[in-house]
């Protein structure tokens, strides 16, 4: 192998970022042509984990990495979001210390590339397309074991849970991580209600917030937010709510809820 040859398998090696999946446009623009990687993989350098997706030899696809790596060399927007980013945040409803599922929310399921959804990675992810709210507000980044990865924000993670239920989440949980939600932010509870597409969300989150008698939904500006018309039901057997012209969970109806 030539000297220049060398030195360019000497910087990639040396700058390869922890265990992360590399794609075949970040390495040509570090220099790293086609012939190149092919040579690298014959000498026992590079392995393939799918189509333009690349690992050192050595190292083995693990679903953080992976996530890291489609946030950082591809274009597609995806993030941890829902109970997941709660629960990485301190907020859901039980503490604990290990991640057996990642809720992974994308705007759009097929934009994922190919070597994501095939790779033979550590944990499988849930996948949830949501296209309710902007895909970079409120999103925030948090180093998990190591990784810097990108997740909602504790007010945006809720939302999400709230468009994902039932199908994902259950009723009587998300009242549960609701009722750890005391101290949110008036302000980005606001920003993001206003920027919800989602009726549901956004009725079922103010119901929550007034009757948990949470300090934010006091300073919530309901005129600025799509509240939809009509009477909506979000459970066959649900309990009336005349504010929000809703029949909510019978799993919310406590005796200390002030309704």
């Amino acid at each position: 192998m030539s000297t220049i040859k060398g030195h360019k398998l000497q910087k990639m090696l040396s700058q390869w970022p922890g265990h992360a999946v590399l794609t075949s446009e970040y390495l040509h623009a570090q220099g790293i042509n086609a012939d190149l990687i092919i040579r690298y993989i014959k000498s026992g350098w590079l392995k393939r984990i799918g189509t333009g997706a690349y690992l050192r030899l050595d190292d083995k696809p693990s679903l953080l990495w992976a996530i890291y790596s489609v946030q950082n060399f591809t274009k597609t927007p995806i993030h941890i979001g829902g109970k997941t980013a709660l629960e990485m945040q301190g907020k859901g409803h039980f503490g604990r210390a290990e991640y057996y599922e990642y809720d992974l929310f994308t705007c759009c399921k097929s934009t994922l590339p190919s070597w994501f959804k095939k790779a033979k990675i550590d944990l499988h992810p849930n996948i949830i397309v949501a296209n309710f709210l902007p895909d970079k507000l409120y999103l925030t980044k948090k180093v998990i074991d190591s990784v810097e990865i990108t997740l909602s924000s504790p007010e945006r993670a809720v939302l999400e849970l709230l468009y994902a239920s039932p199908k994902r989440y259950m009723y009587d949980e998300i009242k549960l991580i609701f009722e750890n939600l005391s101290r949110s932010r008036a302000s980005v509870f606001q920003e993001l209600l206003e920027a919800s597409k989602s009726v549901k969300v956004n009725r079922l989150c103010l119901f929550l917030g007034k009757a948990l008698e949470h300090p934010w939904y006091e300073k919530i500006d309901h005129s600025k937010i799509n509240l939809g018309s009509g009477v909506r039901s979000f459970e066959k057997s649900g309990v009336y709510d005349k504010t929000y012209n809703i029949f909510y969970p019978i799993a919310w109806k406590e005796e200390d809820y002030v309704i």
